[in-house]
């Protein structure tokens, strides 16, 4: 693993050392950018809430509930030309942002790409004995949670006679769970990485909430 106190991200067989987590986050954010040049363009769409929309052409943009924090550059941070960072976010979430990224850049995380933040003390070389010891039963009850919070997501949308159904893939600290909901005539689904089916065992954070408003969009009222 190195030093417990490195901050780095590799990207295949290279890893990029950094001096503080806000830059190894930016830094590993434009080496996938570099792959995908309409990375946060797509970001912005998945993962935006009600609060923040984590990546803005302008910084005014990006803090929609808090506008005050776009006065304080320590918040943001403009990663390409054209486009701001929110920086003003947990490591976790970091993390589970850059996760989303891979998804897009069609990389695999942890086998081909992988962070470590200062703040972490080399957590992320432990990751795979601590999701490894995850109490089964929140997975099994995230994955109910997540159920439920599609059905209901997809009532309110005024969906009706659908299928919703989920396969769970991977092993251990890869494990990750597809849900698929049938509609209208056509199909749709969404991937959870085991961590936040674990996470959502009593109830679902902004994120997961995020990719369930993802998946039930590409349904119209019947």
């Amino acid at each position: 693993m190195g030093d417990t106190n490195t901050t780095r991200f590799r990207r295949g067989n290279t890893w990029q050392p950094c001096k503080t987590d806000k830059d190894v986050y930016i830094g590993a954010l434009r080496a996938l950018h570099r792959r995908v040049p309409d990375l946060f363009a797509r970001l912005r769409e998945q993962l935006r809430t009600a609060e923040r929309t984590f990546f803005a052409r302008v910084p005014d943009d990006i803090f929609l509930r808090s506008p005050h924090l776009a006065n304080n550059q320590a918040n943001y941070h403009q990663i390409v030309p054209g486009w701001f960072a929110d920086t003003n976010v947990a490591d976790r979430d970091k993390e589970r942002i850059l996760m989303q990224a891979c998804v897009i850049a069609d990389v695999s995380y942890t086998d081909e790409f992988e962070i470590e933040f200062n703040a972490w003390r080399g957590v992320s070389a432990h990751r795979s004995r601590k999701v490894e010891s995850m109490d089964e039963k929140s997975f099994n009850q995230g994955l109910q949670t997540i159920h439920s919070a599609i059905d209901a997501a997809l009532r309110q949308r005024g969906v009706r006679n659908t299928s919703i159904s989920y396969t769970v893939q991977g092993r251990n600290s890869m494990q990750e769970a597809t849900f698929t909901v049938v509609a209208n005539g056509h199909s749709a689904e969404q991937t959870f990485a085991r961590e936040e089916v674990a996470d959502s065992a009593r109830g679902a954070n902004e994120f997961v909430n995020t990719k369930i408003g993802l998946l039930v969009s590409h349904f119209e009222q019947t």
